[in-house]
């Protein structure tokens, strides 16, 4: 195999030279915001770098994932063979995934920081990527890659930017005429617990340092180790007694429990409304509120999150259907299907059971239920 190309585009002349990107050195502290997060990207690569792809490229070789990606961004196409993809802000493992899990396509990658294009080239030697191209350049810059492109992903950076609008700008200037474009910029309502440690940091000066970070991470959990109530069984008198965080999401499963608490006119003290389940960890962290969640995500954020007590109350609690529905005339649809499955695998995995339905109209809804 020919050594994988990385090109480094951060001169000033703006000219590619085809070579292996030098390995980051240690330069003085950032002058300005693009080297504020470039410099943090180098010392805490994200994701989590991995060294294997064999989930990926397993789920992968099933044709009609390809083909459900495919209808995502083109709905009334066939899939479109010899893609040119443009992966901007790689991070440590993204391009190498695209590249792997649709070889008949041609992966470009940028991103400022060249520890995660360092992780990608691992991957794309590892797997012999040769359908992969990786270049170390800013978003605002892509242009100078020459070339126009039918698919860009860009998920989790444009807000990262100086100015978002220059940003998405530039990825417009590459897309190809008939091209699709997937974006991801951060929601204000899902990262609330997130932007209440960051403002938390910046009010005691904790800085992302190695040590402050370490240092910080270890005073997160959800109940405090000397909570009053950790480690027991809670009684009925004392789970209506503790301080509770309700998450107000606007669905059916929380309509019923809030049903259930009204009709035996049990009354719990509620410090904290949220929208979504991402604050609650941190919400509970600095506190010794409770919440309650099913089981199975209770379980899972103890597998995140170490210093979560779970704590059953004695209190019964009802159970929640979930259904399944789709129109009959996607029933033997392939993709359609994959997605049926996947939904009941989920609920399967998460210790639940039934069976779901077909409806084709709004009076013909079935009554069997997925649950």
């Amino acid at each position: 195999m020919a050594d994988p190309r990385t090109s480094d585009l951060s001169g000033t002349e703006g000219r590619e030279q085809t070579h292996m990107a030098p390995e980051e050195t240690r330069t003085s502290p950032p002058a300005d915001p693009a080297d504020e997060v470039r410099a943090f990207y180098d010392s805490h690569p994200y994701p989590v770098p991995i060294d294997s792809l064999d989930r990926h490229r397993d789920l992968y070789r099933n044709p009609d994932r390809r083909r459900a990606v495919s209808l995502v961004l083109w709905p009334t196409e066939k899939q479109r063979p010899n893609r040119e993809i443009l992966v901007a802000g790689c991070g440590t493992s993204q391009a190498a995934i695209h590249a792997l899990r649709e070889p008949d396509t041609h992966v470009t990658a940028i991103d400022i920081s060249e520890t995660s294009l360092r992780h990608t080239r691992d991957l794309q030697q590892k797997y012999g990527l040769r359908n992969l191209d990786l270049h170390r350049l800013a978003i605002e810059r892509v242009e100078e890659l020459g070339r126009k492109f039918d698919q860009i992903v860009c998920t989790g950076v444009l807000h990262h930017l100086p100015d978002p609008d220059i940003g998405l700008r530039a990825l417009r200037g590459v897309l190809a005429s008939d091209g699709a474009m997937h974006l991801m910029v951060y929601a204000a309502y899902g990262r609330a617990g997130i932007y209440m440690m960051q403002e938390y940091c910046r009010l005691l000066g904790i800085d992302a340092s190695e040590g402050e970070l370490r240092d910080l991470g270890t005073t997160i959990g959800a109940l405090s180790a000397d909570h009053p109530i950790a480690g027991t069984r809670l009684t009925t008198d004392q789970f209506l007694a503790l301080e509770h965080i309700l998450v107000r999401a606007d669905n059916r499963a929380h309509e019923e429990a809030e049903q259930y608490f009204a009709k035996r006119r049990m009354h719990r003290k509620i410090g904290i409304h949220t929208p979504h389940l991402i604050s609650v960890p941190l919400l509970i962290a600095q506190s010794d509120m409770v919440v309650m969640l099913p089981r199975f995500l209770a379980q899972h954020l103890v597998e995140l999150y170490p210093n979560i007590k779970i704590m059953t109350p004695e209190i019964g609690l009802p159970s929640v259907d979930v259904k399944q529905y789709w129109h009959r005339r996607f029933h033997t649809d392939s993709a359609n299907k994959w997605l049926r499955s996947l939904v009941a695998q989920t609920f399967q995995r998460a210790g639940t059971r039934g069976t779901a339905a077909t409806a084709s109209r709004p009076d013909d809804l079935p009554t069997d239920r997925q649950r």
